[in-house]
């Protein structure tokens, strides 16, 4: 279901509800994972993938755009081809309390780089990319008997427990986002997480001579 809200009108939604995430003496990644095996569903507003930066233009090289062209993904505009939203482009993410992201791994396995603006912490997972046939086997195993496994990682639909993948002998990596934090993925690197309260994220992927073999 899509809604329409401004920003502004976004943030009020989210500070009416409660916020089990608030306390900071408690760790938000139990309290996540024990409210959706209890409830086995998150209710949440997420406004993702939404085009756009908020980026000014005297950012420098953080400017988001700025530093994705300045990598390998330039070539794309000085060849005259087309820009590509959440590639070279960057694209904002505007969270709630719960607004998680599936396992999943970045269009052609290129590198994302993600900025904090403002709100409250975002919980990421990560799993390195030498890792990635593995998490994909797992994944098969528990959702071959539901729907197309491609479609529910491509579209960031599972979550799956990092302790599942932990026993699974996959290795996890968390960390936790903060305004003015980057977070950078590697190539086949799969990544997941969850906000904890209302924020405000952007992202765009770049690449290095290193993505060459990957892509």
């Amino acid at each position: 279901m899509s809604k329409h809200f401004t920003l502004d009108k976004f943030e009020e939604e989210a500070s009416g509800r409660r916020n089990v995430f608030a306390d900071e003496s408690k760790d938000a990644n139990r309290i996540f994972w024990e409210h959706v095996c209890r409830t086995n569903s998150c209710a949440f507003l997420y406004g993702s993938d939404l085009t756009g930066t908020a980026c000014s233009e005297d950012a420098g090289k953080w400017n988001l755009e700025k530093f994705s062209n300045d990598s390998l993904l330039g070539m794309i505009r000085s060849s005259g081809d087309p820009d590509i939203c959440g590639v070279n482009l960057p694209m904002l993410y505007v969270g709630h309390a719960f607004s998680m992201f599936g396992w999943h791994i970045e269009d052609n396995a290129l590198y994302s780089l993600n900025y904090m603006h403002k709100g409250s912490a975002k919980t990421w997972y990560g799993v390195p990319g030498h890792e990635a046939q593995k998490l994909e086997k797992l994944a098969k195993s528990l959702f071959e008997q539901k729907d197309d496994l491609s479609c529910r990682l491509y579209q960031k639909l599972s979550m799956i427990s990092p302790n599942l993948l932990l026993d699974a002998g996959i290795p996890v990596y968390e960390l936790v986002q903060r305004p003015g934090e980057f977070v950078i993925t590697m190539p086949r690197s799969y990544h997941s997480g969850f906000s904890h309260g209302f924020n405000v994220g952007e992202a765009v992927n770049f690449a290095l001579p290193e993505w060459i073999p990957y892509g």
